[in-house]
């Protein structure tokens, strides 16, 4: 009888003890896993903050896109009636003489596509002009977002003609000249001034 109260406090002190050890285990366990979560936490955390950089620009140029102001001075800079103009002329050599509201937008936005400078002419004689490298862009070119100035020569009178890569469209409506970023930009612009959808 002594034996079997002895073997049961045995049975009885192994189990309290293996209870112990597995506790010991879980609560490592759970221990791993809390710094594990705090680890992918911390990870998922440091990449939000990494996000947010990258996407801040395109946000500030969908704020510019829809300033009414921005999109007066679009509309303003734009001949509207000779570009409505030459889209009914190619939607007339198309055969179609009576288009619909949505045929007419489309065309008048592939008009709207022709009337850009890609390349700049000399500022004095205003002849062709060659690539002659980068340049450092100066205060009131940065201003407008130039972060970079292409340099070119004149064929003709040599002189230097400054091409700053502006990412401002206020700016790109008045200068007028890019090239496919700059156009987009541009474009993008003009679209939200005169009510067609976009996304940059």
């Amino acid at each position: 009888m002594l034996f079997l109260i002895n073997l049961n406090k045995v049975t009885a002190d192994s189990i309290d003890e293996n209870e112990e050890a597995t506790e010991l285990i879980n609560s490592a366990t759970n221990l791993k896993s809390d710094e594990e979560l705090a680890r992918l936490l911390q990870e998922e955390e440091d990449a939000q903050l990494q996000v947010v950089p990258r996407i801040q620009p395109y946000v500030r140029q969908v704020f510019m896109y829809e300033d009414p102001l921005r999109q007066e001075e679009a509309r303003e800079t734009l001949p509207v009636d000779i570009i409505e103009e030459k889209a009914m002329v190619a939607l007339a050599r198309e055969g179609n003489l009576k288009p619909s509201k949505d045929e007419l937008d489309h065309a008048f936005l592939l008009q709207l596509l022709f009337w850009w400078v890609n390349a700049p002419s000399c500022r004095i004689c205003n002849n062709k002009t060659i690539n002659q490298g980068m340049g450092i862009p100066e205060p009131l070119e940065s201003r407008y977002g130039a972060s970079r100035v292409e340099l070119y020569r004149c064929t003709s009178c040599m002189s230097i003609t400054r091409f700053p890569r502006y990412t401002d469209p206020l700016k790109l409506l008045e200068t007028k000249e890019g090239r496919c970023g700059e156009w987009a930009n541009c474009f993008t612009l003009y679209c939200r001034a005169f009510g067609y959808e976009s996304r940059l």
